[in-house]
């Protein structure tokens, strides 16, 4: 596994190269968000086999996969950038998204599932004017997003439904988004057992290969929704992966994630997140939850300063209870769609 980070002069220990970054990143989820910053590489494994599916407007056995739907506006040639791939399902899309992409500043590619409580005419032209509103309110999500939509197929009606939702629903979307705010409400008073099912019916793995799969940049970074990064993060980062990652195909660079409490401001580098740190309104990602998680090194990682991204250290990926994010290529295999949100559902790439 090697390690990546921030480096302005090198130094050897134990005759390895050790150096930090001042790469981050950070996401809100529930009462926290987390900043994450690039770290550790590990390799996949060569005994896995995975079956394939070509991304098409079609049908495949549960789903419609409508791929671009929503297209980012043309412009340059950008195949050695690094594309943020993101899932969600839809009843979590709202304005965040704009704030994120303006964060990322590079192509970004969003799979939104619906489910079979989502699927109507109305539901899937309104959600589309949506994605068409954030566009219109930033230059960045104009020019960068874009949208695919996996739907539960409903009688193989996959063919007719982009013409269907991209010609648009006559109806007033605003009273639709008002009643549908109003069911979301409803979620809290679900039983236990009806919000696991709920949660475990979301095709996670399904809606991370169409985003996945519809890269067409050279590196990607699989993501979850409302990930933060720290300033110039895909621009730096692609410098150092377009050397590489091009050289050794087989590697990951996979980053370090942190928690940070709400109320704190979003650190923009590694200066900042140690404040933050020795302050206690930040601390390692499950950290608590003793899972193992967590990537050694960290007090080297905190004290070397610099700017250069570069090589920390090399180890093995050997502990399938950590679940790393990462940048790529952009042909690493296919996730298993047979993992169930959200138990182990990032640990198919690897052995």
């Amino acid at each position: 596994m090697i390690t990546i980070g921030d480096t302005t002069r090198e130094t050897n220990i134990k005759e390895q190269k050790v150096q930090s970054t001042n790469e981050s990143k950070a996401m809100r989820m529930d009462k926290q968000f987390f900043l994450i910053i690039v770290s550790v590489v590990f390799y996949i494994e060569d005994n896995i086999v995975y079956e394939n599916y070509e991304i098409t407007t079609g049908f495949v056995p549960k789903h419609c996969l409508i791929p671009d739907i929503l297209p980012p506006k043309p412009g340059k040639e950008e195949a050695g950038r690094i594309t943020l791939v993101l899932h969600a399902s839809a009843d979590r899309i709202d304005d965040s998204i704009v704030r994120q992409i303006d964060n990322w500043n590079g192509p970004v590619s969003l799979a939104v599932a619906f489910d079979f409580n989502f699927t109507g005419e109305e539901i899937l032209s309104c959600y589309f004017k949506k994605f068409e509103e954030f566009k219109r309110s930033s230059k960045k999500t104009e020019r960068y997003l874009s949208v695919h939509y996996l739907i539960q197929n409903e009688g193989g009606r996959c063919k007719e439904l982009k013409k269907i939702v991209v010609a648009g629903f006559k109806e007033d979307c605003q009273g639709f988004f008002q009643k549908f705010q109003h069911m979301k409400k409803k979620i809290q008073f679900l039983s236990f057992y009806e919000k696991i099912k709920k949660m475990t019916s979301y095709e996670v793995n399904a809606s991370r290969n169409l985003a996945k799969n519809s890269v067409k940049t050279d590196f990607a970074v699989v993501a979850d929704l409302d990930h933060i990064f720290s300033v110039n993060f895909e621009e730096r980062i692609r410098n150092f992966a377009l050397d590489y990652l091009v050289k050794n195909p087989r590697t990951l660079l996979v980053y370090r994630i942190f928690e940070i409490q709400r109320n704190s401001e979003d650190p923009k580098d590694k200066a900042e997140l140690e404040t933050l740190l020795s302050s206690g309104k930040a601390r390692e990602f499950h950290v608590a939850n003793k899972n193992e998680s967590l990537i050694e090194k960290l007090d080297e990682w905190l004290q070397y300063p610099g700017d250069e991204v570069t090589v920390q250290f090399i180890k093995n990926y050997s502990n399938p209870s950590w679940e790393p994010q990462f940048v790529s290529k952009k042909d690493i295999p296919d996730f298993d769609e047979r993992f169930r949100y959200p138990m182990k559902d990032n640990t198919v790439l690897v052995t």
